[in-house]
This record gives structure tokens, sequence and C-alpha cells, in this order.
């Protein structure tokens, strides 16, 4: 059995934060409680993919339950911000919750996306609680293909 010796806590700290930072980075962020608007909501996170294309760059987010009309967009200097609010449910009298997890929630989400865009030219559609947003690259910051020619040979005998 091998000793590692610490020579003091922090040490010792710094390994314990290294830990949870990667267990955090594995399992993802927990749910929490917040209160918004007065009510308490449940507060989660939106998944994103981000990805690039030879020509455009595609935001996917994850909105299970939502539908388009609750979900609004917004592009501005290249902060893409996606915000969705579901309608509060009126409680069922007599209905008595022993456990409850499924709520109205409003996410809220902002993405830096890289430069050389078409702001102008988003297109959004939703499908099976998938919003895809396609921003189409400038021409001049498309991948341009370039030739490469022979050099002649200017051997002399």
């Amino acid at each position: 059995m091998t000793m590692v010796r610490l020579d003091n806590f922090t040490e010792l700290a710094q390994i314990q934060l290294r830990n949870a930072m990667a267990r955090c980075c594995i399992e993802g962020p927990t749910p929490s409680w917040a209160s918004m608007n007065g009510s308490t909501a449940f507060v989660r996170a939106m998944p994103l993919n981000v990805y690039d294309t030879n020509s455009e760059v595609v935001v996917e987010a994850a909105l299970p339950g939502y539908t388009p009309e609750q979900i609004e967009t917004s592009i501005e200097r290249g902060q893409l911000t996606i915000h969705a609010r579901a309608p509060e449910v009126a409680e069922e009298d007599g209905v008595q919750y022993f456990h409850r997890e499924i709520m109205p929630q409003e996410v809220v989400r902002s993405v830096s996306l890289p430069n050389g865009l078409q702001e102008d030219k988003v297109e959004a559609t939703f499908e099976h609680g998938i919003l895809k947003l396609r921003v189409p690259k400038a021409e001049e910051s498309k991948p341009k293909q370039i030739t490469i020619k022979a050099a002649r040979s200017t051997n002399k005998k």
C-alpha cells in the first residue's frame, strides 16, 4: 500500500474541490428550488447542443413540455437568448400532492455565438420538444477551398 503524505490541509481541500468539480461535470447541474415572481417554482437547466457546419451554426435546446408559443428567442451581437415560460396551472379542488416535480417552469439560457453569422436570417423549428435554430454563416466567413499549383522545376543540368 502506498502512503500519500499531504503537507497541509490546503492540498486536501484542493483535491476535494477537484473531485467535486469532476462530479459536477459528469453528473451535470442538479435542479434547485427558487422563488420566482413571489411563487415557488422548480428551476432547471436547459440542455443545449451548439455545433458548426460548413454553412451554418446550429443550436439545439431541449424544451420538453413547452409549446412554440411559450418560447421566445432573440439574438443580438452574437448573444443568443432562449426564454421559455409555461403558464400557471390552476390547482384542482380536493387534490393533495404527496410529491410534486412536474410544475410550471421558467427557463432562460444565453449562449455566445461566433462572429461572421447572418443574425437576420435565423431559422427556428420545434419538433418533439427540441428547438433547433440554424444561423447561416456570412459568405466571407465560410471555408474556402485553396487550389495548390505545382511549382515549376528549375533543375539545370
